[in-house]
């Protein structure tokens, strides 16, 4: 739509315990990047580091757009 402001993809995650989500989240921040995006990650972390729940965030632009605008 004109006129309309373009948004970034936004992906949420919960993992519980160990290091899979953040090893997810590094994956997709790369695959991402490989593919013409701009990407950045970030956490919230657990209250215990191998049971607590712990959410990911990830944001991905079109760096082709990111030029355009």
């Amino acid at each position: 739509m004109r006129g309309e402001r373009e948004r970034p993809i936004t992906i949420a995650m919960l993992a519980l315990g160990g290091q899979g989500g953040g090893v997810l989240t590094s994956w997709l921040v790369e695959t991402a990047e490989a593919n013409g995006y701009i990407a950045q990650s970030t956490y919230v972390a657990g209250v215990a580091q191998r049971t607590g729940a712990t959410v990911y965030c990830v944001e991905m632009f079109s760096r082709e757009r990111a030029r355009a605008v």
